[in-house]
């Protein structure tokens, strides 16, 4: 069970698998869950610790059918705008910055979570492997930052 404050509904698996086909790529089984149960939304637990980006937070999970700005198709094709870096990947959330959480949904690196910051500076893009699974991502969150300086023992401010 995915614990959310706000969930975007469910969505039925064949919602997905049109998904899956119209964008070629291949969601994990454990993603493939979360959608069906919660379709998105605001997770309970929403900071994150990465020792390349710190700690940072989700501002959202996208789902399918919105058609808005929370809505997974249209983060999917923004993001593969940005350049066929990203052809492997899809924009799964995102933190208040806009910093996108994703993906892997190709061969290669199926079911694995990355973060891309935008905003970095750097000159290429960088894709910051975070996680192995999903899963593994969603029940690595805290709810709050405390809990995330003391699970790693990082300095209090």
């Amino acid at each position: 069970m995915y614990e959310m404050k706000v969930t975007f509904g469910s969505v039925d698996i064949h919602k997905i698998e049109i998904y899956e086909e119209k964008m070629g790529i291949q969601l994990p089984f454990d993603y493939k869950n979360f959608l069906t149960e919660s379709n998105g939304g605001e997770p309970a637990r929403e900071y994150f610790f990465d020792e390349k980006i710190g700690v940072t937070l989700i501002h959202f999970y996208y789902g399918l059918g919105l058609h808005d700005y929370r809505d997974l198709e249209n983060a999917t094709n923004s993001l593969r705008m940005i350049g066929d870096d990203f052809d492997s990947v899809i924009k799964i959330a995102r933190d208040p910055g806009g910093m996108a959480i994703c993906l892997g949904v190709k061969e290669k690196n199926l079911g694995q979570i990355f973060v891309f910051d935008h905003d970095s500076g750097a000159e290429e893009i960088e894709l910051i492997k975070i996680a192995e699974s999903f899963d593994k991502f969603f029940n690595s969150c805290f709810e709050t930052p405390e809990q995330v300086e003391d699970a790693y023992g990082l300095d209090k401010h």
